[in-house]
Parts: C-alpha cells; sequence; structure tokens
C-alpha cells in the first residue's frame, strides 16, 4: 500500500491477493450447470485499488479505480476453473460535492465493466429435461452505468428543533443496467431467458426534524 497527502490532496494505491477456501457452491447463488451441485471449493482476487481525493474551495471530488480478477477452483466441478460470479474486472467511480453554507449539492458517477454470466450451447438445446450451457461465465453483461444526484439543506427551526430536507435521484440518465440474467424452464420445456435490471430514475425526497 502506498499513500500520500499534500495541500488537501490524497493519492491512495493498494495491492492485494485473497485466497478463501472452505466456500460452498450452493452459497454463491449459480443460476447455470452448477445450480444443483452440493460441494465445496475456494477462490482467489488478485487485485489493485487507486484513490485519489481532491478538497478546494468548499469542493470535495474523489475519482477510485479498481483492477481485479476473481476465480474459482472447484475440484468435483468440470471446468475446475472458471471466473467467480462477482468477478468485475474494472470499477470506476467518480464524484463530487459542494457544499456552501447550510446547502450541500453532490453527484456521482459509477461504471464498471460486465458481470460474467453463462451462455447457451450454441444451438439452446434442452436434453433430459435440462438445459445444456456453454463454459460457465465465460461471456458477460453489458458495462453498468449510472449517474446520480442529490441535494440537502440543513435548517433552524427552533433553538431546539433543527430541520434537515433532501432531494435525490438515482440512475439521473435512466439509463438500463442489467445486473443478472439466467435461463429456466417453463411448463413446456422450453427455455426462457431472465433478465434481472437495476432501478431506473428514481427520485426520493427526505424530510427529518431532530432535536
Amino acid at each position: 500500500m502506498a499513500s500520500t497527502t499534500k495541500k488537501g490532496l490524497l493519492l491512495n494505491a493498494e495491492a492485494y491477493i485473497k485466497k478463501v477456501d472452505g466456500i460452498t457452491s450452493q452459497s454463491q447463488g449459480f443460476q447455470n450447470q452448477f445450480q444443483f451441485i452440493r460441494t465445496h471449493g475456494s477462490y482467489e482476487v488478485k487485485g489493485i485499488d487507486f484513490l485519489l481525493n481532491k478538497e478546494f474551495n468548499g469542493f470535495t471530488g474523489w475519482l477510485s479505480y479498481s483492477l481485479s480478477e476473481n476465480n474459482y477452483y472447484f475440484e468435483e466441478f468440470s471446468p475446475q476453473n472458471f471466473h467467480n460470479n462477482i468477478d468485475i474486472t474494472n470499477v470506476v467511480s467518480l464524484g463530487l460535492s459542494y457544499d456552501f453554507n447550510r446547502f450541500k449539492l453532490s453527484s456521482g458517477f459509477n461504471w464498471h465493466s460486465g458481470r460474467p454470466t453463462t451462455l447457451l450451447v450454441e444451438n439452446e438445446v434442452v436434453s433430459n429435461q435440462e438445459i445444456q450451457y456453454d463454459f460457465p461465465n465465460n461471456s458477460r453483461l453489458d458495462e453498468y452505468f449510472r449517474i446520480d444526484f442529490s441535494a440537502t439543506y440543513t435548517f433552524q427551526l427552533s433553538s431546539k428543533l433543527r430541520g434537515f430536507a433532501g432531494f435525490s435521484i438515482w440512475n439521473l440518465l435512466d439509463n438500463k443496467n442489467v445486473y443478472n440474467k439466467f435461463y429456466r424452464l417453463d411448463r413446456d420445456f422450453e427455455i426462457e431467458k431472465i433478465e434481472q435490471t437495476g432501478l431506473g430514475f428514481t427520485p426520493n425526497i427526505t424530510f427529518r426534524v431532530s432535536f
């Protein structure tokens, strides 16, 4: 780990290697050919994180970037080694906030490369009432992208009461983010594709009184 601070500027870098043994396959949320197999295995993640933070004239800005590789090992699976379900190679976060008297404005940018997903074999066939999958976690979902915005104001209602009002928007650009995709069989044993997406454009209003 390396870190330096100068004139309100913070720069930090950290590299890591972590291996976890004794995980169970049923705890990993598999929704492919390994969904109903119960066994033990491990995973190993290698990565490096960078953080840049700067304060100036009421503004605070930060930028973070993560690069990592996360792989499973299950001796009883075939193949034995493949990408972890939550292996995300690149992650970027960018934020900016501004404080003025009792007002605070903030915005954030979040992006990461797609999560692993398992596709079907080329002909998308069902054999013995089972879906035929391709190599596990060998493909990727689309990239994730989201911009958020928030504004808050703190004020005095009386000598003993303080108010807090806030307004925020999650996913300002209403971007469609698919965070999970899997397949299942319907009642007629036809393959059905399921896509799970994050929240779209979502406004929130907050009001709180403290004493």
